[in-house]
């Protein structure tokens, strides 16, 4: 069995309130900077689901939210996708103005045929919203390739990435090791627009790219904003960051590059 397989599987086998948890956990992920985020589908201090429309939201900087819906009914299926598609749009059940949702995230723990993928994404651009259909194929490929530490935490997968983690458990190590001595990556980032357009020009289009300067001066907060403005701006863009480990860079990233 290939572990993506094992990740299939283990995925079909949650209870509905965990598998909710996994894919807020990697919605959450795509959107690093937001206004607001909640689960509106998920009891307070209870592990269980509630009825709520939508399952879950992120009010992102532009004012716009991103709804969030999960099922694992798979016996309803499509008719399902498209029941929670109708109450997202209901207004009296969203409190806001449909033109203020930019993107319905649909997660599902089975796949839908091509031509219902269509129709659904028709629904959606009829009202000028975006369509993300994240099928059990592609939660489990999210997971293997970009969440490994997911596959862990809700599927008991322990997938070994050495020291290479995704962008948000290396901010989160880094103001952990630092405590009150570093400046928390997580900090709001003002100014220096022109080095973050360098910066970002200089990782688009070249193998490698160095950043030198003094301890405190900024080095990886910059490349942790320039990191974040290029996911927000190509959200099939996979990062690895090597946290703090004993090894050499190389010798890390190659066994790493190894296990692929």
């Amino acid at each position: 069995m290939t572990t993506l397989t094992e990740i299939t599987n283990k995925i079909e086998s949650l209870n509905s309130t965990h598998f909710q948890e996994m894919c807020d956990e990697i919605m959450f992920r795509r959107y690093p900077r937001y206004k607001s985020l909640s689960r509106s589908g998920m009891a307070k201090s209870v592990d269980e689901t509630k009825v709520g429309t939508p399952d879950s939201y992120i009010l992102l900087e532009n004012d716009k939210f991103i709804f969030n819906e999960h099922t694992k009914d798979k016996k309803r299926g499509f008719s399902k996708l498209k029941g929670d598609f109708n109450s997202c749009v209901n207004e009296n059940k969203i409190d806001i103005t449909v033109g203020l949702i930019q993107e319905i995230n649909f997660c599902i723990s089975f796949t839908i045929t091509k031509n219902q993928t269509l129709e659904l994404s028709k629904l959606c651009s009829g009202k000028g919203i975006i369509m993300g259909l994240w099928d059990i194929d592609r939660l489990a490929k999210n997971i293997l390739y970009e969440n490994p530490d997911l596959a862990n935490q809700y599927l008991q997968i322990p997938l070994d990435k050495s020291q290479w983690v995704i962008l948000k458990t290396f901010v989160s190590n880094y103001n952990k090791a630092g405590k009150s001595i570093a400046t928390p990556l997580d900090n709001p980032f003002y100014f220096r627009k022109s080095e973050i357009e360098e910066l970002k020009n200089s990782i688009v289009e070249n193998y490698l790219t160095v950043i030198s300067g003094s301890p405190g001066v900024g080095k990886s907060k910059l490349v942790v904003e320039v990191l974040e403005n290029l996911k927000r701006e190509n959200e099939n863009l996979i990062i690895w960051v090597n946290s703090f480990d004993s090894s050499t860079l190389i010798d890390d990233l190659s066994l790493s590059l190894i296990h692929i």
